[in-house]
């Protein structure tokens, strides 16, 4: 008796040709995932706003496996090809994004399994599906009913608490792996460099603050005109400061890199997404970064002192289900210190980023 022959149709709906490595890849995802039979359509989504470097494809597959019928929805970012930007490094961003998702991720849900973490105690990540140095393919979550606020919009206490409880777990688990895996700690996450050419970015944030500043009133620019040439070059220092506590941090850690799932006025997902810019540097710039492109002065005065618990109490309960002391890495007085010594960091960006709508005053 012959065996019958599987199905598989895939059908590109795009302006361009679809790279034909990706189209491999569903390839591999349908054989892997076990379907017998299926339709898999990869379509062109709009490009997000702004400078286009990616392109962005949705891959729906659906079909039947001997288990019954089967759905699949995939989100792909691939890098433009030929893509040159003197301010980041591109090709090794995308090479990063693919190393967190396809290798330190997995370490991670092994750690977070074996130490049997609560799913509410978790740092939660997309599934991936396949990864290339051009490109990272992932859950599609937007088809889970998750979203991201506008880099514009107002946050709620509720969504700063999560996100800085992410944010937490995920400098969390740097130590986590330099507790349990020294060597390859040193080898892989002490190695991770700034994304960007600090020369370059110096530039830029010059001429963003310079354009900016023509809509200061006279006084207070003359007094932030006095600050912002002492400012330039506290970037490199204050993101690699040697004698700070360093760990993996996101490095672009802001709204429109969270994804979050609300019922019953409530959120009940919380997804940070986007790896690009991982490095290994001081964590207090992610948390400032996150605080000062995300809320305004009211909110600051309002909720900054119990984000700040927020943050050292989640990572020291984190580490406790991997049975690490919290002191070993990042004390309280250590956190204080770094948040003392680093907090005109937010100035830095308010008045080098106003401009372009991703501060707050």
């Amino acid at each position: 008796m012959t065996a019958r022959k599987s199905k598989i149709c895939i059908t590109e709906i795009s302006k361009r040709p679809v790279c034909p490595k990706i189209v491999r890849s569903v390839r591999n995802i349908i054989e892997r995932e076990g379907y017998i039979d299926c339709n898999a359509e990869i379509r062109e989504m709009k490009p997000h706003e702004g400078i286009l470097i990616s392109l962005f494809f949705e891959v729906e597959i659906s079909g039947s496996t001997v288990q019954g019928s089967k759905k699949l929805n995939i989100f792909v970012k691939r890098l433009l090809p030929d893509q040159n930007m003197s301010l980041f490094d591109l090709p090794e961003a995308v090479r990063k994004e693919a190393f967190v998702y396809e290798e330190l991720f997995k370490f991670l849900a092994e750690a977070q399994d074996k130490a049997d973490v609560p799913k509410e105690d978790r740092l939660i990540t997309p599934k991936v599906y396949e990864t290339d140095a051009e490109y990272v393919m992932i859950e599609n979550l937007t088809k889970q009913g998750l979203t991201t606020l506008d880099r514009k919009d107002v946050i709620t206490f509720e969504f700063a608490k999560l996100s800085i409880q992410a944010l937490a777990r995920f400098h969390a688990f740097s130590f986590i792996l330099q507790e349990r895996s020294p060597d390859y700690f040193k080898k892989k996450i002490m190695t991770l460099k700034l994304p960007m050419c600090i020369e370059t970015w110096i530039g830029f944030a010059r001429n963003m603050y310079n354009f900016a500043a023509t809509c200061l009133e006279n006084e207070v620019r003359e007094k932030v005109d006095k600050y912002i040439p002492t400012s330039y070059e506290k970037y490199a220092r204050y993101a690699e400061d040697p004698n700070m506590t360093r760990c993996m941090v996101h490095g672009d850690f802001k709204l429109v890199n969270i994804m979050y799932k609300m019922e019953n006025n409530a959120i009940t997902d919380l997804i940070p997404v986007d790896f690009q810019t991982i490095h290994y540097g001081c964590p207090i710039i992610d948390f400032l970064f996150f605080i000062f492109t995300g809320s305004d002065q009211k909110f600051r005065r309002n909720h900054l002192e119990t984000l700040k618990d927020v943050y050292h109490d989640t990572m020291t309960n984190y580490l406790k289900y991997f049975n690490i002391d919290v002191n070993k890495y990042l004390s309280r007085a250590d956190f204080e210190k770094m948040y003392r010594e680093k907090l005109d960091y937010g100035l830095m960006l308010t008045a080098h980023l106003m401009e372009s709508g991703n501060c707050r005053l």
